[in-house]
Order: C-alpha cells, then sequence, then structure tokens
C-alpha cells in the first residue's frame, strides 16, 4: 500500500513533462521577434496539431495535466505560426487546423487520434529539418526550444512506462529522439550564434 503522502513516479513524470512542455514554446516565440531564418511554418502548424491533440486527449481520458501543458503548447505554437505568416494567412491556417482535429475527434476519437499526434509529432520534426537543410540556416531555430520538447518527450515517456502505457510510452519516445535530430541538424548546419 502506497502512503497517501507520497507522490507517484507517474505523476512527478507528468508534473516535470507539464512544465517542460508548457514552456517549450517560449524560447523560439523569443527567438521569432528577432530572426525567422530557417524556422519551418509547417513543424509549427503541426505543433498546434499535436498540442491540441494532446490536449483534448487530456479530456478524454481525466488527464488534466495534459490538457493543460498541450494547450499552453498549441496556444504557443499558434504564435509562432502568427508571427511567422501575415495575419489573415494565419488566420485561416490556425483556424483550419483547430477545425481538423476537431472533426477528427469527432469521427475517430482520441485513441485514434493519438496516433495521429505521434505521427504529426515526427513528422513536425522532419518538417524542421528539412527547413533548415533546405535554407542551411539555423538562424532562427531557437536550440533551447527543442532542447525543452526533447526532455518533456523524454518525461512524458518515463510517465508512460510507469502508467504501462504503451502507445503513449513509444510516441513520446519518438518525440524526444526526433527532437535531438533537429537540434543536431541545427548544429551541423550552423552553429546559432544564441542558443536562446
Amino acid at each position: 500500500m502506497r502512503d497517501a503522502g507520497v507522490m507517484s513516479a507517474a505523476t512527478a513524470f507528468a508534473l516535470v513533462a507539464a512544465a517542460l512542455t508548457t514552456a517549450g514554446t517560449l524560447p523560439q516565440l523569443h527567438r521569432a521577434f528577432r530572426v525567422v531564418e530557417g524556422v519551418s511554418v509547417s513543424a509549427w502548424l503541426q505543433g498546434l496539431f499535436l498540442g491540441a491533440i494532446w490536449a483534448g486527449y487530456g479530456v478524454a481520458t481525466g488527464q488534466w495535466v495534459l490538457l493543460l501543458s498541450e494547450g499552453a503548447f498549441a496556444l504557443g505554437s499558434a504564435a509562432i505560426v502568427w508571427r511567422l505568416l501575415a495575419p489573415p494567412r494565419a488566420l485561416v491556417s490556425l483556424l483550419g487546423c483547430i477545425s481538423l482535429v476537431a472533426v477528427l475527434f469527432w469521427l475517430v476519437g482520441p485513441g485514434p487520434c493519438l496516433i495521429l499526434a505521434s505521427i504529426a509529432s515526427l513528422t513536425a520534426r522532419f518538417a524542421q529539418i528539412v527547413t533548415t537543410v533546405r535554407t542551411h540556416s539555423a538562424a532562427g531555430v531557437s536550440i533551447a526550444t527543442w532542447s525543452v520538447i526533447a526532455a518533456s518527450n523524454a518525461a512524458w515517456a518515463a510517465n508512460g512506462v510507469q502508467r504501462a502505457d504503451t502507445i503513449f510510452t513509444w510516441s513520446a519516445a519518438a518525440g524526444a529522439l526526433a527532437s535531438l535530430l533537429v537540434i543536431v541538424t541545427c548544429l551541423v548546419i550552423q552553429t546559432p550564434s544564441r542558443l536562446v
């Protein structure tokens, strides 16, 4: 029997992951106000998509920490997209993304949506890698953001292990590894003048 005053490992990992996820977009948003060269609009639209799905999954499964942290990540991703695109185009893109998430939840439910979020997690990272390689610049890419996202995903994976949730664990672990690939790509292409 567990002592009522002791926090479970799953809860501890969830709280660490939530704190990191909530703050994850802030360094990129800050950097985007100075320079956007090499930043992938597609990656951040997919960030909004996957954040909204994870937040919805949190509601569907009663994991409110997911709703709050992933909702914050989705809002941060939306702010980055707003910075990268002209306002009319940004508005259409953001509304389209949120509408797609709502329709998908209505059509297929939270479980299949989680698999879609896992795919978007990987394709978002690869979109950032492709943009960095294509533009041969990492000037606008925040290494700090991708580091925080990698750490957050690792903590979510540990939470999934503690809860014996295989899909959740593999999804988060894949996101962590793909985030590390973004960092390596940015460092190989061009060492940013600042890591923030």
